[in-house]
């Protein structure tokens, strides 16, 4: 894998496409694709799914880090009071959810995220249903 300015790099994860996330000493961490692409990423990550999302952050402020949606804090996705403290993510899947560690009333306790869809996306999903059953019924005729 190719060094962006010389020092050490280390491969932490690949996905499905190809694309390996890399750590290089004194610069941090970036997206290696097969056709040469680098695309810096502003966090420490520990892996990347097919949708380059990318979970890793600080020990203590995980985070996820996508293209579109840039760094986003793990903590914002869970209620205040729920008593969590996240630590560390491990992984991300091609859904979106996240398994990692963190502490609970004291002890330490791994953690399944599982993303929920934003309140409007619903009605729209719904209309598009019926709009495509509607499509379908008049193809029929």
């Amino acid at each position: 894998l190719p060094t962006l300015n010389g020092g050490e790099t280390r491969a932490i994860a690949v996905n499905d496409l190809g694309q390996v996330l890399v750590a290089e000493s004194e610069l941090g961490t970036y997206i290696w694709n097969p056709t040469n692409e680098i695309s810096l990423v502003p966090i420490g990550g520990f892996t990347i799914n097919n949708l380059e999302q990318i979970v890793g952050g600080t020990v203590g402020d995980p985070s996820i880090w996508d293209p579109i949606n840039g760094t986003q804090r793990l903590a914002d996705f869970i209620s205040r009071g729920a008593g969590w403290r996240l630590e560390i993510p491990f992984a991300i899947n091609d859904a979106g959810d996240i398994v990692g560690y963190g502490v609970l009333n004291d002890q330490v306790r791994g953690f399944l995220l599982i993303p929920v869809p934003e309140p409007g996306f619903i009605p729209l999903a719904v209309l598009g249903s019926v709009f495509f059953a509607i499509r379908i019924r008049l193809r029929a005729h």
